[in-house]
Order: structure tokens, then C-alpha cells, then sequence
């Protein structure tokens, strides 16, 4: 291998991003250090690593710090070129353990003193390690190196990232490097590196014992370290102490600077080399903040703080918890909340967060998405071996809704790997779609939770869209999800003009039994004080006067609090007095600048301090969001990384953003970014915005559905300042994309918006020149305004929208949407009206609006007359090519409209479905055509005896819903042909198969009332093959919850009904025996049943009293029950409840004989 000049390569070691060499100068024949991306060609987050390295030390000037020679080209990147000091990694010396402890004490304080040049330089190193650590040994000349994740700022936000993304090698991390701690990350991180690297040189051995990267972030929350004076006696005491205050879990214990440890380890080398000894002292003397800090903790919270505890001490026994916390802005919701992180993580739980942002209210599910992502990326970086477990559980759950949660989450392929998702998702109705999203997520919580409990922190929900409450509120009312908890926050002052909010926090505490209210209050004098003393000690000049002038100004608000400190330390109105180690403050001055809004006044007298550019980089920052990229953010102000670098870092100094990954960055408080925002005037607003969403369209990084909202949010705000004439209907269609998304995803009202907003781009001419994107839009706007339930609004555009429809295939889009409409609200007879207009009106078919049994014969004997004249032309149609749109259209028209027959009229239900078969063996097959088969299968043998000829159809429409691949009917079709057709011609344990086939395809489709009828006649078919009682009742047991969050009680009262017969038949009764356990309790039972619409339940209940009271020996009422089931037997045609009525109708009749 040669790069450039050097040649001769010797390797060192491998590193996460680098393999380090040794090589040779052809120029000057001098050794040097070369880093390599590991990959070959390199990825860009490996070269990167290597020129950010090179940047950060290339102009310091510290003895100590492996010298940067230069970066050269290697592949599409870099390879970096460092100075060889020819010493020997410490990591090597300490593996041969040939470290006295005069020369421990002499490298650990150099490398204290570099550290604490570091530092001094605002530079945090976070990969502080003995392999990062060169050492001459006959000198002791320490260097560090490997600066590839060093920091140059005085604290940055590390969030709950996967362990295996963790920035640092765990093993030598601070716990708050972990992400688990709720405490922004600083200089001190890299104290507690020290103290693990101090500690494995003096007793060669490393903190703890681990094997995976959570059992090491588990160690460093949790475990204390053995003290090395108990490992090695021969290890002062003293020493041991200095090397377990570096090693403190709370950064507030440790050493506040390199120079305080520097200090005490240089008293414990003097005592050595002066009487071989170390003494006792007392340590941190002399140690004092390099950095002026508030504390991180909570203050005044601990009330609030153990009410969450107990909540997930409570998840833990696999409940389902919630808690809703308020508050004023800058109140600490979010600092509470996430104090709860470390219980979580020590409990073996995963805490993941999302966040609604104010300007992205139209983006669908933004900040439940967030938290989804964040529980994929922590498995993800888990095992091979724990992936494959994951994979396989994953998709054993969720089957076939893995395609609903993949369009969302790209992520989930990191752990299922690749799917196909060539064919689009199957259009749905409204309810299904809504429907099979919420249940798909729910699927995947419910299967995460099973082995980890879950807490959900959903922050700002005040801004969250319609969709994300509506969901959030299924999985904590409708589904129950198992060890899941859920945290939601939001401000207390919007709590009133925010009628969804109020809606859904409202049904939260009046249908989850042990929901945590939370309110934040602001802080009282009392807590300040505490704050205060923590901050600056006991030495405050007038200390009374300065709490209650703190209290004045920020009126307890915590987040005002310490930006109203650190301004007074910034613009120099509070100061140290180092002769007398007491804070002083100018209360003269500090009086003259009071203002009315005491925020804005802070931050406008530190904004004060910034330069121009400084403050247009935020500004254009505000306009992208809470967390923004940087990248993005040069583009926007055409200015290079390196030139963006220098306008961020004084910014995060000043504590405005802080970094929160490669290449990205988070506003420290959503008032922080509010107020940059409204420093903008609306026309910039709007030109940054649509700046934004031309560089987010062009891009093809990240997932393709966020690009499109992101891209869609920004235009949105940014339409008032198009003027490209070319861009706009462009940008209709992007917006036309964004509404069909959401509206599939069940987010109506974001639908609505983005439709609209196409619709205002529209012109008169694009009706001719775009007309298929104009009717879409005016469509889809129509569409979603029926589906959030604005009824009457939709029937009064009926007429107006039908008219904007220029082919038959998109006037029957427009009944379709008034037929489904009628469907959901039940209104069944307006159904058929309308459908039946529809296909009279625009393809002329004029249907038999009351079919007579005589009728529905003739259209049975004219099918099969035209199969003999044909040839059993369907079973060539499978594979026919597909039949026109207009064709397509009518089917589907005639499908929707004949669904609500089956309610109203069974006969014209069965004579529509002819119509389709006819339809199908004339032009060929379509989706609607499989259950158009199985109902004919069922009125040929059922109604004909001519069961191996219903069989048939019934296999041909199985088959042909398998080929047309519609979840929707394909659910239908297989339960159609499960409890009507299969049963008459094979055992009935094929039935149970077929029914959860059925199932699956429901739940895929969202048709929860399919689904629940699928879990009802399994349960069913179970009773009728004789599963034991006390099996069978468990399996009832597993499932009546799903049938209850179906919302259909039909189902319910059957699965109960059966039950109580089976407890029943395992205790001992009487001869008269009720399903209830008192008669008052029987008769309301049987008011209510008789009042359903369902008579199959009926005839069950009466069915199952025959069965008790002819095993208890009481024929008469047996023979009376006989006579009941008898007559709702004619709602049981075509199902197995008759062979069990016949059974047990001819045992009572033969007993009464006998």
C-alpha cells in the first residue's frame, strides 16, 4: 500500500473509524502516523472524523498534543498524516505492568496538566483512553492523541442514542457521555475518563467487568468501582481517594478542574519522593471551576419527581401507565421528565422522546415518529445475533403490517431488512386506514414492550397535529398496550385555545384509572436559595436582597432563572472577588436596565454581544427547527462549514444551541428559538423558508417520505413570495404527494391543509392544461373534510365537485366518497340510493332496487348457463389481462353499494354480487371479483345442496384474492370461504387456518370488524372441535380484549355467551341453568340480545341453552330452547351452527320420546 509519499507501512491498530500506521517519507525518510478511513472506498462519516481531527489541533500550540502534519487525498476523502514521537501507547505498559508508582503519579499528572491546557483551549477530548495516550518510557514524556470526536465547546447535548452509536469507548465513558442522565456534557466528562485510565494504571485492571455495550452503560450509571487502595494495598489511601472523586456518577462531585487534580497529584508525588510515602490530606483544596456552571439537577421537583418513579416502578409488573405534565414555558417539563431516564435504563427499560414543533403542525406524526425512531435505533445497534431474534419476533407479530410501518419508518428495514414495497399500499377507507395504522403501531409497541418496558415522553403536545393525538390516545385507551408508558407535556398557557389538547388530556383522565396529573408550578424562594447556594456557595454579596431580585425579575420561572444569571455573569454585572472568595453583584445597574418582558430583556442584552453574522445564523436556524443540520444551514447562508463553525461556536458558548450529533445542533429551549424567529420580519421569514424547501427538494439524502413534508412544511410558509412560474404547479404536486401521504396514513386534517394549499396555486387554465392534478386536489380536499367527519359540508359540495369531474372514472371517485361516508354513519338504505343513482347515472346500469327470490334464481341460472355456453370461462380470466378503468370503476362502485345490502336486504346483497360475477365472466377479472365467487359458492351450497361445486368457486375466489394482493378483500374472501363453504367439504381444523389468514389481511387492511369476526369464528370453530373447557376459556380470555377494541359488541356478547357456557360445563348445575349467574342478570341479557341486529347471536345463545339444559336432563326447556334457536336459524344459513342446532334438536326430541 502507498498513499502519497509514504511507503513502508507498519500497522499499529484498528479503531472505530481509522487503522493507524507507521510509514516512512520518501521526501525526508522521517517516520510519521497515518490514520486511514477502515473502508475502502471510505464512507464520508469516516474521512470526516479524520479532517475534523486535523482541524481541532492543526494551530494549537500545546505541549502534549500529537502535532498534525497534513490531510491527503485518499479515495473520495482523506487520510491524515500525524508526527511519530516513537513512544509506546500507555494501554502497552500498562499490559506488561512495568509502571512503578513514581512513575504512575509522574505520567498521570502530565497528562492532567495537557488535559487541563485542553480545556483551557475549550476543547473537550471525550476519548480519553490509555491506547489514545503515548508515552516515552525513559522520560515519561506523555502525548494524547486521536482528537476525531473532541469538542470544542464548553458543554454539549447528548441525547438517548443507541449504545452501539455512543460517540467514546464505553468502558473509560462518563455516565452523563452515555445519554442516560439528563445532564449536558462538559469538561468534566473527560475528568472521569482520567480517573478510569488513573485507575487501570495503578491496579491493572479496568473499572468494571462487561461484556456489551448496555451492561458497560449499566456499570457506569450504577455500579461503584472496588476503591484501588482495596485492590492493592500497597496504594495510598489518599491516591485512591483522588482517583474515586474523578470517578463520581454526578459531575458536581468530581473535580471541577484538571488543575484541582493536577494539584493533588503532584502533593501525592512530593510526599513520595520526600519519605516514600503518601500522607493523608485533604483533597480539592485547591480545586476551583474552570468554567463558570449552574448546576443540572432538578430544584423544587422532588414531589413531582417520585410520583413518576412510582409510575414506573408500576410498568415494570406489565401495566400500562400515563402521565400528562403542565406548565408555564421554561417551567422544567422536559428536565423533569427526563430525570426519569436513568430509572429506566438501570430497570432495563428504554426511554425514547419525540418533540412537535409549532411550524410543523401540518407534518403528520412528526413527534410520534420521533420516538418510534429513537426505540429502532437503540435495537438496531444491538448484536447480530439479538437482530436475528428481534427480526424474527418483529415479523411473527406484525406479518403483513410490516409494509404499513415501513413506509413510516425506514429504520425498521435495519432490523426486518429490506421489503418489498414496489406496490403501493392498498387505498382504504377512511376508518381502515386509520384503523390498520394504529393497530400496526400498536402491534410493534406491544412486541417491543413484551421484553423491555417502554417509556414514551412526547414533549410539546400542545403543537401536535390531530393524527398524533388521535393515535396516541388508541394506544393508551383502546389498546392497553402492556408495559408501555406514556408522558406527554405541554404548556399550561395554550391550554385553552387548544381545543384537541383539551379534548385529548380530558379523555385521558376520565378513561385511564391512575393517570398522573402533573402540574409545574414556579419556583418559590425557598428552591432558589437552594439554587443559588449550589451555584456560588455561601459567599453572595447581600444574599437576601440577590434571591429576591432573581425572584422579581423572573418570577420563579426556571430556564429564566439561569438565563438571568448568566447574562449577569456575561455582561460583567456579577463577578468574583478572588481576595475575598465572595460573588459581588452591581445591584445599581442591574435596577436600570429592568424591562417589561424580563426573557426578552435577558436575551437581547446577550444577543447584544454577538456579531451580525452570528445572529443571522440563528436566525436562519429558527427558520428550519428545534434541531437543525448544519449542513442544510451553510447552503442556506452560502458560506462554507468551516466559515459556519466559527458564527456556532460562540453561540454554544454562550449557552443559545448546543451540538447533538454529527453535523447537527438543537436550540437549548424552544424560547431561545422562538424569540430568533420573531426577530425576522415576514418577508424574510418566507424567503428563508422557501430557500429551505428548494435545497430539501434537490436533496436526495435521508428518508424520500420526510424530504417530502419537510420540503412541503417549508414551501407552505414560504408561497407568497413564488414567482417562478415554472416551480408552482411543481410545488402543487409536491403538495398533492404530502396530502395523499397523510391522508393514507389517517392524518385527515393534515390532508385537508395540504390539499388546499395546492388548490391556492391552481389557475383557471390549469383545469386544461393539469386537469388531472386540479380534480385531485379539489377531490382530496372533499374527500378529507368527509372523512374528519364534516358531513354536511360534503353533501352540500356534492353536486359542485361532481361537476368538476370530466371522465366516468373520477365521477364514480365522487359517489365512492359519499357511499362510504353513509357506510360509516350506518345509514344503509342511503347507501344503496346513492350507489344505485351513481351507476345509473354514469354507466347506466339500471339494478332491480327489490330483487325477488324468483329473480336472484334467474340471475344464478343465466351465469351458469353462460359458464356451459362459455366454457368455465372464469378459470381462464385469472390471469386475464386487467379490464379498463371505467369497468374497474363501476365494479368497485357496485361492490361498496352492494356492502350495505348485505345489512338491509340479504337478496339484493346476493343478487349484486352476481351482477359481479356476470361483469367478471364477461370482461374479465378484478379485485372485487373473489368474494363475488364465495357468495355464489355460498348460495349454490347452501342454497342447492352443490357443495363440491360451491367448494370450487370458493378455492377460485381464495385464489383470485391471493393474486390481486387487496388486504381489504382478501380478508373478506378467505372468511367468507372459511365459515361458509370450507366447513361442507373438509374437516373443520382447515377452517381455523383459513380464518387466520383472514385475520392477518384485516389487520393489514385496518377492517377491524373483519378481523374481529375472524378471532370470533376461531374461537368458535375451537368450541365446535371440542377444545377442553379450561383451554378454551383461556384462548377466550387472550382474545376479548381485541374483540372490545374492535368496537363491534356483537362479537363480544357471542365470545361471552360461549364462555359462560363453558364455565358452566365445568362446574356442577342445577336443572335450570342460566348463563347468568342470577336471573334478574339473564333476563336484562336477553333483552339486550334480542335487541342486536345480529340474530346469529341470538340463535348461538339459544342454541347453547338447548345444549345445557339437554346435558342437565331437563328436555322440556331443552326442546323449548329448540324451538327458539329454531327460529333465528335462517340468520345461521350457511354456517355450522345448524349441525349443532340439528344435533342437539334430535337428542332432546329422541329423550323426550324415551
Amino acid at each position: 500500500m502507498r498513499i502519497g509519499e509514504y511507503s513502508g507501512y507498519e500497522r499499529l491498530n484498528d479503531g472505530k473509524y481509522a487503522s493507524v500506521f507507521r510509514a516512512r517519507s520518501s521526501k525526508n525518510n522521517q517516520k510519521y502516523i497515518l490514520k486511514v478511513p477502515r473502508t475502502e472506498p471510505p464512507i464520508v462519516e469516516e474521512w470526516q472524523k479524520l479532517k475534523q481531527e486535523y482541524d481541532m489541533i492543526r494551530n494549537l500550540s500545546i505541549q502534549g498534543i500529537v502535532k498534525s502534519i497534513e490531510l491527503i487525498p485518499y479515495y473520495n476523502g482523506y487520510a491524515l498524516v500525524l508526527e511519530d514521537n516513537e513512544g509506546v501507547s500507555l494501554q502497552q505498559l500498562i499490559k506488561e505492568n512495568s509502571l512503578t508508582l513514581e512513575a504512575t503519579l509522574e505520567i498521570a499528572i502530565s497528562i492532567a496538566s495537557i488535559v487541563g491546557q485542553l480545556h483551557r483551549h475549550r476543547i473537550i477530548h471525550k476519548d480519553l483512553k490509555p491506547r489514545n495516550i503515548i508515552v516515552e518510557p525513559e522520560s515519561c514524556n506523555v502525548w494524547i492523541t486521536d482528537f476525531g470526536i473532541a469538542s470544542r465547546f464548553q458543554s454539549e447535548y447528548v441525547g438517548s442514542t443507541a449504545y452501539g452509536q455512543l460517540e467514546g469507548t464505553l468502558s473509560y465513558m462518563s455516565p452523563e457521555q452515555t445519554g442516560r442522565m439528563n445532564r449536558m456534557v462538559d469538561y468534566r466528562t473527560d475528568l472521569y475518563s482520567l480517573g478510569a485510565t488513573f485507575y487501570e494504571m495503578l491496579t491493572g485492571v479496568p473499572l468494571f467487568q462487561a461484556e456489551s455495550p448496555m451492561e458497560w452503560v449499566y456499570c457506569h450509571l450504577a455500579r461503584t468501582p472496588i476503591p484501588p487502595s482495596h485492590l492493592d494495598a500497597r496504594i495510598p489511601s489518599v491516591l485512591s481517594d483522588i482517583i474515586m472523586k474523578c470517578l463520581s456518577k454526578n459531575p458536581e462531585d468530581r473535580y471541577q478542574s484538571a488543575q484541582g487534580l493536577e494539584h493533588d497529584l503532584s502533593h501525592c508525588l512530593n510526599e513520595l519522593e520526600q519519605h516514600g510515602y503518601v500522607t493523608e490530606f485533604v483533597i480539592g483544596k485547591q480545586d476551583k471551576k474552570d468554567v463558570f456552571y449552574i448546576p443540572s439537577g432538578l430544584y423544587g421537583r422532588d414531589k413531582e419527581a417520585a410520583r413518576l418513579r412510582q409510575l414506573y416502578e408500576r410498568l415494570q409488573f406489565g401495566s400500562s401507565e400515563c402521565a400528562m405534565v403542565s406548565g408555564l414555558a421554561g417551567s422544567g417539563k422536559s428536565s423533569l421528565v427526563q430525570e426519569l431516564m436513568l430509572d429506566v435504563t438501570l430497570g432495563g427499560g428504554l426511554f425514547v422522546s419525540g418533540k412537535f414543533d409549532v411550524l410543523k403542525r401540518q407534518v403528520p406524526y412528526s413527534g410520534v415518529l420521533q420516538g418510534l425512531r429513537g426505540i429502532l435505533r437503540s435495537l438496531s445497534s444491538e448484536t447480530e445475533d439479538e437482530l436475528a431474534v428481534w427480526k424474527d419476533r418483529i415479523t411473527q407479530k406484525l406479518k403483513e403490517s410490516t409494509r404499513v410501518l415501513v413506509h413510516m419508518l425506514p429504520e425498521l428495514e435495519w432490523i426486518i431488512g429490506t421489503q418489498d414495497t414496489s406496490d403501493s399500499l392498498t387505498a382504504l377507507s377512511a376508518a381502515e386506514a386509520k384503523n390498520r395504522l394504529h393497530f400496526a403501531v400498536f402491534q410493534l409497541l406491544e412486541c417491543l414492550a413484551e421484553h423491555r418496558p417502554i417509556v414514551w415522553f412526547v414533549d410539546d403536545l400542545q403543537w401536535a397535529d390531530p393524527g398524533s393525538l388521535q393515535l396516541l390516545h388508541f394506544l393508551m385507551t383502546a389498546s392497553n398496550a402492556p408495559s408501555l408508558m406514556l408522558i406527554g407535556a405541554y404548556r399550561a398557557e395554550d391550554w385553552e385555545k387548544e381545543h384537541l389538547l383539551r379534548w385529548f388530556v380530558g379523555e385521558l383522565n376520565s378513561r385511564i384509572k391512575g393517570i398522573e396529573l402533573i402540574t409545574l408550578a414556579p419556583m418559590d424562594e425557598e428552591i432558589i436559595h437552594a439554587l443559588l447556594e449550589d451555584t456560588f456557595g455561601l459567599g453572595i454579596q447581600q444574599s437576601h436582597r440577590f434571591q429576591k431580585l432573581v425572584m422579581e425579575y423572573t418570577g420563579g420561572i426556571p430556564f429564566d432563572v439561569k438565563q438571568f444569571i448568566y447574562s449577569l455573569i456575561e455582561q460583567n454585572l456579577m463577578w468574583l472577588d478572588e481576595k475575598s472568595g465572595t460573588w459581588m453583584w452591581d445591584e445599581e445597574q442591574l435596577l436600570t436596565r429592568k424591562v417589561s418582558d424580563q426573557m426578552s430583556g435577558f436575551l437581547l442584552q446577550r444577543i447584544d454581544q454577538l456579531a451580525e453574522c452570528e445572529k443571522e445564523t440563528l436566525k436562519y436556524a429558527s427558520c428550519i427547527a428545534d434541531r437543525f443540520d448544519s449542513e442544510l444551514l451553510a447552503d442556506l447562508l452560502q458560506i462554507d462549514m468551516a466559515q459556519l463553525q466559527l458564527h456556532l461556536n460562540p453561540l454554544v458558548d454562550l449557552r443559545l444551541i448546543a451540538p447533538s450529533g454529527p453535523y447537527e445542533y438543537i436550540f437549548l429551549h424552544d424560547r431561545i428559538r422562538d424569540f430568533f424567529y420573531h426577530l425576522l420580519n415576514m418577508d424574510e421569514k418566507q424567503q428563508i423558508h422557501l430557500q429551505t424547501a428548494r435545497l430539501i427538494a434537490r436533496s436526495t439524502a435521508g428518508d424520500s417520505e420526510e424530504r417530502l413534508f419537510l420540503s412541503a412544511h417549508h414551501y407552505r410558509l414560504g408561497l407568497s413570495l413564488l414567482n417562478d412560474e415554472s416551480e408552482r404547479l411543481h410545488i402543487a404536486q409536491i403538495f398533492q404527494l404530502a396530502a395523499e401521504q397523510a391522508k393514507a396514513s389517517g392524518a385527515y386534517d393534515s390532508a385537508a391543509e395540504w390539499y388546499s394549499c395546492g388548490i391556492e396555486l391552481l389557475e383557471e387554465r390549469d383545469w386544461e392544461l393539469s386537469y388531472e392534478l386540479a380534480f385531485r386536489l379539489f377531490l382530496g380536499r372533499w374527500e378529507s373534510n368527509s372523512l374528519q367527519g364534516r358531513f354536511e359540508e360534503t353533501e352540500q359540495g356534492f353536486e359542485e365537485i361532481l361537476e368538476l369531474a370530466k371522465t366516468s372514472t373520477h365521477r364514480a371517485a365522487v359517489y365512492t366518497v359519499m357511499i362510504n361516508q353513509y357506510t360509516q354513519s350506518g345509514q344503509h338504505e342511503r347507501t344503496i340510493s346513492m350507489g344505485m343513482e351513481g351507476l345509473n347515472r354514469i354507466f347506466g346500469l339500471q339494478l332491480n332496487a327489490a330483487p325477488s327470490q324468483a329473480s336472484l334464481h334467474l340471475s344464478l341460472f343465466d351465469i351458469m348457463y353462460q359458464r356451459v355456453r362459455k366454457g368455465s370461462r372464469e378459470k381462464r380470466n385469472l390471469r386475464a389481462p386487467q379490464i379498463q378503468d371505467e369497468i374497474r370503476s363501476q365494479m368497485k362502485l357496485l361492490m361498496d353499494t352492494a356492502t350495505s345490502a348485505y345489512f338491509v336486504n340479504p337478496t339484493q346483497y346476493l343478487y349484486m354480487m352476481l351482477t359481479i360475477v356476470k361483469y367478471s365472466i364477461h370482461y374479465g377479472n378484478f379485485t372485487e371479483s373473489s368474494n363475488a365467487y364465495n357468495a355464489m359458492g355460498l348460495l349454490l351450497g347452501s342454497g342447492y345442496g352443490m357443495y363440491s361445486r360451491s367448494y370450487e368457486l370458493g378455492c377460485y375466489g381464495v385464489e383470485l384474492s391471493n393474486q390481486f394482493k387487496h388486504p381489504g378483500l382478501r380478508c373478506k374472501t378467505h372468511f367468507t370461504f372459511a365459515v361458509f363453504i370450507s366447513p361442507w367439504k373438509r374437516h373443520l381444523r382447515h377452517t381455523v387456518d383459513d380464518l387466520w389468514t383472514s385475520y392477518h389481511a384485516g389487520m393489514e387492511a385496518g377492517d377491524l370488524v373483519y378481523a374481529g369476526y375472524a378471532v370470533t369464528y376461531i374461537l368458535l370453530a375451537h368450541d365446535f372441535l371440542g377444545l377442553p373447557a379450561e383451554r378454551w376459556i383461556e384462548e377466550a380470555d387472550r382474545h376479548l380484549p381485541f374483540l372490545r377494541q374492535t368496537g363491534n359488541p356483537e362479537t363480544v356478547h357471542m365470545i361471552e355467551l360461549v364462555r359462560k357456557t363453558h364455565i358452566r360445563l365445568t362446574e356442577s348445575y342445577g336443572p335450570n341453568v342460566m348463563l347468568s349467574d342470577r336471573e334478574a342478570e339473564e333476563e336484562i341479557w336477553i333483552k339486550e340480545l334480542e335487541g342486536i341486529q345480529n340474530q346469529v347471536v341470538i340463535q348461538v345463545f339459544y342454541m347453547k341453552k338447548m345444549m345445557l339444559s339437554y346435558l342437565s336432563g331437563d328436555y322440556e326447556t331443552a326442546y323449548d330452547m329448540s324451538r327458539r334457536s329454531k327460529g333465528a336459524l335462517a340468520a345461521s344459513f350457511g354456517l355450522f351452527h345448524k349441525v349443532e342446532h340439528e344435533l342437539y334438536t334430535a337428542l332432546t326430541i329422541y329423550s323426550l320420546i324415551e
